[in-house]
């Protein structure tokens, strides 16, 4: 499983300060190095598999803006 700086492919994560309830959870489907050392991480909507984006690990990992809701990849 890829790993890079706390980002592993198979996290989910929810958005903190979600409108919409429940919130929508996110996983990592695929992680990019980057350039100039900033690292995103390709999320997919586990609702609706066409809902994609791609996030910083700094902005994944702050805990302000998005949090650590579970990992589809820790049963593999």
């Amino acid at each position: 499983m890829a790993k890079h700086h706390g980002v592993q492919v198979g996290q989910q994560y929810v958005t903190v300060h979600s409108t919409r309830n429940p919130p929508p959870i996110w996983e990592v489907k695929s992680i990019h190095p980057g350039d100039f050392g900033i690292s995103h991480a390709g999320l997919m909507n586990s609702d609706d598999p066409l809902d994609k984006k791609t996030v910083s690990h700094s902005a994944l990992l702050d805990r302000t803006h998005y949090r650590l809701v579970g990992d589809a990849g820790a049963a593999a």
